[in-house]
Protein backbone atom coordinates (compact mmCIF):
# COMPACT_ATOMS: atom_id res chain seq x y z
CA UNK A 1 0.00 0.00 0.00
CA UNK A 2 2.96 2.05 0.69
CA UNK A 3 4.19 1.75 -2.44
CA UNK A 4 0.68 2.25 -4.55
CA UNK A 5 1.31 6.07 -2.46
CA UNK A 6 4.39 6.61 -3.37
CA UNK A 7 3.58 5.80 -7.20
CA UNK A 8 0.55 8.30 -7.06
CA UNK A 9 2.58 11.04 -4.75
CA UNK A 10 5.66 10.34 -7.92
CA UNK A 11 3.58 10.93 -10.68
CA UNK A 12 1.41 13.82 -9.04
CA UNK A 13 4.91 15.78 -8.77
CA UNK A 14 5.59 14.62 -12.43
CA UNK A 15 2.62 16.65 -13.29
CA UNK A 16 2.85 19.67 -11.19
CA UNK A 17 6.14 20.14 -12.70
CA UNK A 18 5.21 19.83 -16.21
CA UNK A 19 2.75 22.28 -15.37
CA UNK A 20 5.06 24.35 -13.71
CA UNK A 21 7.90 23.87 -16.90
CA UNK A 22 4.46 24.91 -19.05
CA UNK A 23 4.25 28.23 -17.27
CA UNK A 24 7.48 29.50 -17.15
CA UNK A 25 8.20 28.05 -20.85
CA UNK A 26 5.08 28.31 -22.83
CA UNK A 27 3.12 31.06 -21.21
CA UNK A 28 0.80 32.70 -24.09
CA UNK A 29 2.06 36.11 -25.12
CA UNK A 30 1.16 39.31 -27.31
CA UNK A 31 3.64 40.07 -29.85
CA UNK A 32 1.64 43.19 -31.63
CA UNK A 33 -1.65 44.38 -30.20
CA UNK A 34 -4.45 46.02 -32.76
CA UNK A 35 -3.94 49.65 -33.40
CA UNK A 36 -6.93 52.35 -33.23
CA UNK A 37 -9.15 52.45 -36.71
CA UNK A 38 -10.68 55.25 -38.85
CA UNK A 39 -13.40 53.70 -41.32
CA UNK A 40 -16.47 55.45 -42.96
CA UNK A 41 -19.67 53.84 -42.87
CA UNK A 42 -20.43 51.09 -45.21
CA UNK A 43 -16.51 50.50 -45.52
CA UNK A 44 -14.74 47.02 -44.12
CA UNK A 45 -12.12 47.93 -42.27
CA UNK A 46 -10.26 45.10 -40.23
CA UNK A 47 -7.99 44.66 -36.88
CA UNK A 48 -4.80 42.32 -35.80
CA UNK A 49 -3.17 41.20 -33.27
CA UNK A 50 -0.17 38.74 -32.99
CA UNK A 51 0.06 36.02 -30.43
CA UNK A 52 2.56 33.10 -29.66
CA UNK A 53 2.39 29.74 -27.77
CA UNK A 54 -1.05 29.31 -28.48
CA UNK A 55 -2.11 25.90 -27.81
CA UNK A 56 -4.74 23.53 -29.55
CA UNK A 57 -6.26 23.56 -25.96
CA UNK A 58 -6.79 27.20 -25.55
CA UNK A 59 -9.81 29.81 -27.37
CA UNK A 60 -8.60 33.49 -29.28
CA UNK A 61 -11.42 35.53 -28.98
CA UNK A 62 -12.07 38.91 -30.56
CA UNK A 63 -13.80 41.41 -27.69
CA UNK A 64 -15.44 44.56 -28.34
CA UNK A 65 -16.73 46.57 -24.99
CA UNK A 66 -15.95 43.48 -23.03
CA UNK A 67 -18.35 41.15 -25.28
CA UNK A 68 -17.01 38.16 -27.07
CA UNK A 69 -17.93 38.93 -30.44
CA UNK A 70 -16.16 36.05 -32.66
CA UNK A 71 -13.88 32.91 -31.51
CA UNK A 72 -11.32 31.07 -33.50
CA UNK A 73 -12.08 31.39 -37.34
CA UNK A 74 -15.47 32.51 -37.59
CA UNK A 75 -17.43 34.29 -40.57
CA UNK A 76 -21.25 35.77 -40.78
CA UNK A 77 -22.70 38.79 -42.50
CA UNK A 78 -21.06 41.20 -40.67
CA UNK A 79 -17.71 39.50 -39.31
CA UNK A 80 -15.14 37.30 -40.48
CA UNK A 81 -12.13 36.33 -38.31
CA UNK A 82 -8.79 34.55 -39.32
CA UNK A 83 -6.19 32.72 -37.40
CA UNK A 84 -2.78 32.41 -39.80
CA UNK A 85 0.13 30.98 -38.22
CA UNK A 86 3.51 33.06 -38.84
CA UNK A 87 6.97 32.53 -38.28
CA UNK A 88 6.79 34.21 -34.80
CA UNK A 89 3.35 32.15 -33.82
CA UNK A 90 -0.50 33.31 -35.02
CA UNK A 91 -1.62 36.09 -36.82
CA UNK A 92 -5.10 37.10 -35.38
CA UNK A 93 -7.89 39.38 -37.72
CA UNK A 94 -11.24 40.46 -38.20
CA UNK A 95 -12.87 42.08 -40.97
CA UNK A 96 -15.96 44.16 -40.02
CA UNK A 97 -18.50 44.19 -43.17
CA UNK A 98 -20.15 47.23 -43.82
CA UNK A 99 -19.37 49.04 -40.57
CA UNK A 100 -22.07 50.28 -39.08
CA UNK A 101 -22.37 53.53 -36.44
CA UNK A 102 -22.55 50.64 -34.07
CA UNK A 103 -19.67 48.94 -34.64
CA UNK A 104 -17.61 52.08 -33.05
CA UNK A 105 -16.16 50.78 -30.03
CA UNK A 106 -12.92 49.31 -28.33
CA UNK A 107 -11.76 45.98 -29.60
CA UNK A 108 -8.99 43.83 -28.10
CA UNK A 109 -7.80 39.87 -28.60
CA UNK A 110 -8.36 37.49 -25.38
CA UNK A 111 -6.91 34.05 -24.98
CA UNK A 112 -8.98 31.53 -22.59
CA UNK A 113 -8.19 28.03 -21.35
CA UNK A 114 -11.39 25.92 -23.52
CA UNK A 115 -11.30 23.59 -20.06
CA UNK A 116 -11.85 25.79 -17.49
CA UNK A 117 -12.59 29.25 -19.60
CA UNK A 118 -10.08 30.92 -17.33
CA UNK A 119 -8.50 33.97 -19.22
CA UNK A 120 -4.95 33.30 -20.04
CA UNK A 121 -4.33 36.87 -21.72
CA UNK A 122 -5.53 39.52 -23.57
CA UNK A 123 -3.67 42.32 -25.59
CA UNK A 124 -3.94 46.25 -25.55
CA UNK A 125 -7.48 47.17 -26.83
CA UNK A 126 -7.45 49.67 -30.10
CA UNK A 127 -10.98 51.89 -30.69
CA UNK A 128 -12.91 51.80 -34.30
CA UNK A 129 -13.72 55.15 -34.85
CA UNK A 130 -16.88 55.14 -37.31
CA UNK A 131 -16.53 58.47 -39.81
CA UNK A 132 -19.74 59.78 -41.66
CA UNK A 133 -20.13 62.48 -43.96
CA UNK A 134 -23.29 64.52 -44.50
CA UNK A 135 -25.56 63.23 -47.30
CA UNK A 136 -24.47 65.43 -50.79
CA UNK A 137 -27.70 67.61 -50.32
CA UNK A 138 -26.20 69.53 -47.27
CA UNK A 139 -25.78 71.76 -45.95
CA UNK A 140 -29.24 73.24 -46.28
CA UNK A 141 -30.60 76.63 -46.68
CA UNK A 142 -33.86 77.65 -45.25
CA UNK A 143 -34.91 81.38 -45.86
CA UNK A 144 -37.77 82.56 -44.83
CA UNK A 145 -40.74 81.56 -46.29
CA UNK A 146 -43.00 85.39 -45.08
CA UNK A 147 -42.43 88.83 -46.22
CA UNK A 148 -39.97 90.59 -43.78
CA UNK A 149 -41.11 93.90 -42.35
CA UNK A 150 -38.11 96.21 -41.04
CA UNK A 151 -37.72 96.32 -37.32
CA UNK A 152 -38.86 92.57 -37.20
CA UNK A 153 -37.10 89.13 -36.13
CA UNK A 154 -35.53 87.25 -38.91
CA UNK A 155 -34.52 83.83 -38.16
CA UNK A 156 -32.59 82.00 -41.17
CA UNK A 157 -31.57 78.17 -40.40
CA UNK A 158 -29.09 75.81 -42.06
CA UNK A 159 -29.27 72.35 -41.89
CA UNK A 160 -27.05 69.62 -41.66
CA UNK A 161 -26.78 65.35 -40.30
CA UNK A 162 -25.81 64.64 -37.37
CA UNK A 163 -22.73 62.50 -38.21
CA UNK A 164 -19.22 61.41 -36.32
CA UNK A 165 -17.26 63.65 -36.09
CA UNK A 166 -19.69 66.24 -36.10
CA UNK A 167 -19.89 68.88 -38.68
CA UNK A 168 -19.29 72.83 -38.12
CA UNK A 169 -21.85 74.84 -39.61
CA UNK A 170 -20.40 78.65 -39.81
CA UNK A 171 -21.70 82.07 -41.03
CA UNK A 172 -20.85 84.20 -43.61
CA UNK A 173 -21.93 87.93 -44.59
CA UNK A 174 -20.04 89.03 -47.66
CA UNK A 175 -16.30 87.34 -47.12
CA UNK A 176 -16.75 88.74 -42.52
CA UNK A 177 -17.94 85.75 -40.24
CA UNK A 178 -20.85 85.96 -38.00
CA UNK A 179 -20.58 84.92 -34.46
CA UNK A 180 -23.51 86.47 -32.84
CA UNK A 181 -27.11 85.42 -32.78
CA UNK A 182 -26.36 82.09 -33.45
CA UNK A 183 -27.89 79.10 -32.16
CA UNK A 184 -27.49 75.64 -32.73
CA UNK A 185 -29.58 72.73 -32.00
CA UNK A 186 -30.15 68.82 -32.78
CA UNK A 187 -33.46 67.29 -33.36
CA UNK A 188 -33.87 63.34 -34.20
CA UNK A 189 -30.74 63.02 -37.20
CA UNK A 190 -30.26 66.78 -38.05
CA UNK A 191 -29.05 69.85 -37.04
CA UNK A 192 -30.02 73.10 -36.91
CA UNK A 193 -27.75 76.32 -37.01
CA UNK A 194 -30.24 79.60 -36.24
CA UNK A 195 -29.39 82.79 -37.09
CA UNK A 196 -31.37 85.26 -35.45
CA UNK A 197 -31.44 89.57 -36.28
CA UNK A 198 -33.65 92.28 -36.28
CA UNK A 199 -33.92 93.50 -39.75
CA UNK A 200 -32.79 96.96 -41.18
CA UNK A 201 -32.56 98.94 -44.05
CA UNK A 202 -28.71 97.41 -44.59
CA UNK A 203 -30.40 93.69 -44.42
CA UNK A 204 -31.88 94.41 -47.95
CA UNK A 205 -31.22 92.42 -50.85
CA UNK A 206 -28.10 90.65 -48.43
CA UNK A 207 -27.00 87.24 -49.49
CA UNK A 208 -25.78 85.26 -46.54
CA UNK A 209 -24.26 81.87 -46.31
CA UNK A 210 -23.37 78.68 -44.27
CA UNK A 211 -20.21 77.13 -44.98
CA UNK A 212 -20.18 73.03 -43.35
CA UNK A 213 -16.37 71.64 -42.34
CA UNK A 214 -15.50 69.13 -40.70
CA UNK A 215 -12.27 67.60 -39.01
CA UNK A 216 -12.13 64.72 -41.30
CA UNK A 217 -9.19 65.90 -43.90
CA UNK A 218 -10.38 64.64 -46.97
CA UNK A 219 -13.77 66.27 -46.61
CA UNK A 220 -13.80 69.70 -48.55
CA UNK A 221 -16.07 72.20 -47.09
CA UNK A 222 -19.31 73.04 -48.68
CA UNK A 223 -21.53 75.94 -48.74
CA UNK A 224 -25.14 76.79 -49.35
CA UNK A 225 -25.94 80.38 -49.41
CA UNK A 226 -29.54 82.22 -48.73
CA UNK A 227 -31.50 83.66 -51.33
CA UNK A 228 -31.20 87.65 -51.12
CA UNK A 229 -33.01 89.38 -48.22
CA UNK A 230 -36.44 90.84 -49.39
CA UNK A 231 -36.73 94.01 -46.27
CA UNK A 232 -40.19 95.63 -46.65
CA UNK A 233 -39.71 99.16 -45.34
CA UNK A 234 -42.68 102.06 -45.85
CA UNK A 235 -41.42 105.11 -48.27
CA UNK A 236 -38.46 107.73 -47.55
CA UNK A 237 -39.61 111.51 -49.13
CA UNK A 238 -38.34 114.13 -49.89
CA UNK A 239 -39.87 117.09 -52.61
CA UNK A 240 -37.62 118.68 -54.76
CA UNK A 241 -38.73 122.12 -56.49
CA UNK A 242 -37.14 125.71 -57.46
CA UNK A 243 -37.14 127.75 -54.06
CA UNK A 244 -38.79 130.53 -55.77
CA UNK A 245 -41.47 130.54 -58.61
CA UNK A 246 -42.15 134.01 -60.44
CA UNK A 247 -45.65 134.97 -60.51
CA UNK A 248 -47.29 133.71 -63.93
CA UNK A 249 -44.92 130.87 -64.76
CA UNK A 250 -45.04 127.00 -64.64
CA UNK A 251 -43.48 125.30 -61.67
CA UNK A 252 -42.57 121.28 -61.43
CA UNK A 253 -42.86 119.42 -57.78
CA UNK A 254 -41.01 116.02 -57.86
CA UNK A 255 -41.65 113.57 -55.31
CA UNK A 256 -38.97 111.39 -54.83
CA UNK A 257 -38.77 108.55 -52.57
CA UNK A 258 -36.88 105.50 -51.68
CA UNK A 259 -38.63 102.39 -50.55
CA UNK A 260 -39.59 98.54 -50.48
CA UNK A 261 -41.66 97.13 -52.41
CA UNK A 262 -41.96 100.14 -54.84
CA UNK A 263 -44.62 102.91 -54.06
CA UNK A 264 -48.04 101.99 -55.95
CA UNK A 265 -49.96 104.74 -55.04
CA UNK A 266 -49.12 108.81 -54.80
CA UNK A 267 -51.66 111.26 -53.30
CA UNK A 268 -51.12 114.57 -53.79
CA UNK A 269 -52.87 117.30 -51.59
CA UNK A 270 -53.05 120.86 -50.78
CA UNK A 271 -53.56 123.09 -47.93
CA UNK A 272 -56.42 125.37 -49.69
CA UNK A 273 -58.31 123.58 -52.73
CA UNK A 274 -56.80 124.51 -55.84
CA UNK A 275 -59.01 124.56 -59.14
CA UNK A 276 -58.06 121.95 -61.64
CA UNK A 277 -56.80 124.23 -64.08
CA UNK A 278 -54.27 124.94 -61.94
CA UNK A 279 -52.32 122.09 -61.80
CA UNK A 280 -51.84 118.75 -62.82
CA UNK A 281 -50.86 115.55 -61.23
CA UNK A 282 -48.71 112.23 -62.76
CA UNK A 283 -48.07 109.84 -60.22
CA UNK A 284 -44.80 111.29 -58.03
CA UNK A 285 -44.71 114.40 -60.39
CA UNK A 286 -46.77 117.77 -59.64
CA UNK A 287 -47.25 120.57 -62.60
CA UNK A 288 -48.36 123.62 -61.02
CA UNK A 289 -49.93 125.84 -63.90
CA UNK A 290 -49.04 129.49 -64.41
CA UNK A 291 -48.97 130.37 -60.47
CA UNK A 292 -51.12 132.75 -58.64
CA UNK A 293 -49.40 135.42 -56.48
CA UNK A 294 -52.31 134.50 -54.01
CA UNK A 295 -50.46 131.01 -53.69
CA UNK A 296 -47.79 132.12 -52.17
CA UNK A 297 -47.34 130.09 -48.66
CA UNK A 298 -49.45 127.31 -50.29
CA UNK A 299 -49.03 124.22 -48.67
CA UNK A 300 -48.47 120.98 -50.84
CA UNK A 301 -48.46 117.52 -48.89
CA UNK A 302 -46.63 114.44 -51.32
CA UNK A 303 -48.39 111.01 -49.63
CA UNK A 304 -46.67 107.93 -51.35
CA UNK A 305 -48.00 103.88 -50.21
CA UNK A 306 -46.31 100.79 -50.74
CA UNK A 307 -47.48 97.38 -48.94
CA UNK A 308 -45.19 98.44 -45.94
CA UNK A 309 -47.09 101.78 -45.09
CA UNK A 310 -47.93 104.95 -45.67
CA UNK A 311 -45.92 108.30 -45.65
CA UNK A 312 -46.93 111.95 -46.18
CA UNK A 313 -43.99 114.92 -46.81
CA UNK A 314 -45.22 118.80 -46.90
CA UNK A 315 -43.37 121.45 -48.43
CA UNK A 316 -44.56 125.42 -48.76
CA UNK A 317 -44.57 127.41 -52.34
CA UNK A 318 -42.72 130.50 -52.21
CA UNK A 319 -44.46 132.56 -54.83
CA UNK A 320 -42.79 136.24 -55.42
CA UNK A 321 -43.81 138.94 -58.57
CA UNK A 322 -42.08 140.06 -61.67
CA UNK A 323 -39.60 142.29 -60.67
CA UNK A 324 -40.78 145.27 -62.50
CA UNK A 325 -38.47 148.27 -60.99
CA UNK A 326 -35.34 146.25 -61.75
CA UNK A 327 -36.74 146.53 -65.64
CA UNK A 328 -37.48 150.37 -65.35
CA UNK A 329 -34.00 150.91 -64.04
CA UNK A 330 -32.52 148.63 -66.54
CA UNK A 331 -34.45 150.49 -69.43
CA UNK A 332 -33.40 153.71 -67.90
CA UNK A 333 -29.99 152.99 -67.66
CA UNK A 334 -29.78 151.75 -71.48
CA UNK A 335 -31.54 155.59 -71.86
CA UNK A 336 -28.96 157.21 -70.35
CA UNK A 337 -26.39 155.11 -71.89
CA UNK A 338 -27.50 156.20 -75.55
CA UNK A 339 -27.71 159.74 -74.74
CA UNK A 340 -24.45 159.77 -73.09
CA UNK A 341 -23.46 158.30 -76.61
CA UNK A 342 -25.23 161.37 -78.45
CA UNK A 343 -23.66 164.15 -76.18
CA UNK A 344 -20.08 162.57 -76.77
CA UNK A 345 -20.45 163.09 -80.31
CA UNK A 346 -21.78 166.17 -80.40
CA UNK A 347 -18.53 167.27 -78.28
CA UNK A 348 -16.47 165.57 -80.96
CA UNK A 349 -18.13 167.75 -83.88
CA UNK A 350 -17.59 170.90 -81.50
CA UNK A 351 -14.26 169.97 -80.77
CA UNK A 352 -13.42 169.66 -84.58
CA UNK A 353 -14.43 172.92 -85.78
CA UNK A 354 -12.83 175.10 -82.76
CA UNK A 355 -9.37 173.43 -83.76
CA UNK A 356 -10.04 174.49 -87.50
CA UNK A 357 -10.78 178.02 -86.09
CA UNK A 358 -7.31 177.94 -84.48
CA UNK A 359 -5.33 176.36 -87.07
CA UNK A 360 -6.51 179.29 -89.69
CA UNK A 361 -5.72 182.16 -87.09
CA UNK A 362 -2.04 180.71 -86.47
CA UNK A 363 -1.53 180.51 -90.24
CA UNK A 364 -2.62 184.35 -90.44
CA UNK A 365 -0.78 185.77 -87.67
CA UNK A 366 2.21 183.67 -89.53
CA UNK A 367 1.78 185.20 -92.92
CA UNK A 368 1.52 188.87 -91.32
CA UNK A 369 5.09 188.61 -89.47
CA UNK A 370 6.45 187.75 -92.54
CA UNK A 371 5.07 190.36 -94.46
CA UNK A 372 6.69 192.47 -91.65
CA UNK A 373 9.83 190.54 -91.78
CA UNK A 374 10.30 191.48 -95.31
CA UNK A 375 9.41 194.76 -95.25
CA UNK A 376 11.86 195.57 -92.71
CA UNK A 377 14.35 194.51 -94.30
CA UNK A 378 13.45 196.50 -97.54
CA UNK A 379 13.17 199.60 -95.82
CA UNK A 380 16.08 199.17 -94.21
CA UNK A 381 18.45 198.18 -97.20
CA UNK A 382 17.25 201.87 -99.03
CA UNK A 383 18.23 203.93 -95.82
Amino acid sequence: MACVMSNIIYFVDIYVLFLLMRLCFCTVSFTKDPSNKDAFLKNSPFLSCEVQDLSSTQTISWVKDSMVIADNVFEDDHFETRLLETSSGHLYTIAIKNVVLSDEGDYRCEVRDDASNRLIAYSKSARLFVLQTPDEKYPECVSPTTDSLIDSEIELTCISQKVNPAVKLTWWDQGMRIVNGIKTESKNDLVYSHYRFTATKKHNSKMFMCNQTSSIPKMNPVMCSFKPLDIYYKPEISIEHTNEIIAGTDSIIFCKEVSNPPVNKYIWTFSSQLNKSEYQSDGQVLRLLKVSIKRNGLKINCTAENKAGITTETTTLNVIKEDVDYFDDYQNNIQNSQNVYEFNEDTKDDDKVSLSVVIVVIIVIVVILVIVIIWLLYTSRWV
